[in-house]
């Protein structure tokens, strides 16, 4: 009880001296339009190198051409199955990277060697998966 009167004593002496200082409590207002909660948004995909699943860009589009002129019938239908080489890094490529042993991110080194195999015509298959380290290394 004692502590009550010590406080409010206190507060009755603050706002004795700060009488010329007015302390204005306000309700905070109700929003007006419709309640948004913020969430967690993913990075938009990037515009350049690294190539990797979300990418969306002309160096996806000459990528997937690539792998249609190297890889074999299952690369073609993943690919072609979701819109051919349209530029988009969508469910399509990402079947086809795995079935060919592509890493999950292509740099542009190894995005040149995949250019550099398609304009020689050579062919892969998931079997010759160790094939795509030699083509990057010196």
């Amino acid at each position: 009880m004692t502590g009550l009167l010590i406080g409010g004593a206190l507060v009755a002496a603050l706002l004795m001296t700060n009488s010329s200082k007015r302390l204005e409590i306000t309700q905070p207002q109700k929003p007006t339009g419709p309640l948004t909660i913020a969430t967690e948004t993913k990075p938009a995909p990037p515009s350049g190198f690294p190539l990797r699943y979300g990418s969306q860009n002309n160096y996806v589009k000459r990528l997937q051409q690539a792998m249609l002129k190297i890889g074999d019938d299952y690369v073609k239908q993943s690919i072609n199955k979701t819109g051919g080489a349209d530029g988009k890094w969508g469910p399509g490529t990402e079947k086809a990277r795995v079935h060919i042993g592509f890493p999950a991110q292509i740099d542009q080194t190894f995005y040149q060697s995949i250019l550099k195999m398609a304009a020689n015509n050579q062919k892969t298959d998931a079997s010759s998966w160790w094939n795509w380290a030699t083509l990057v290394l010196p």
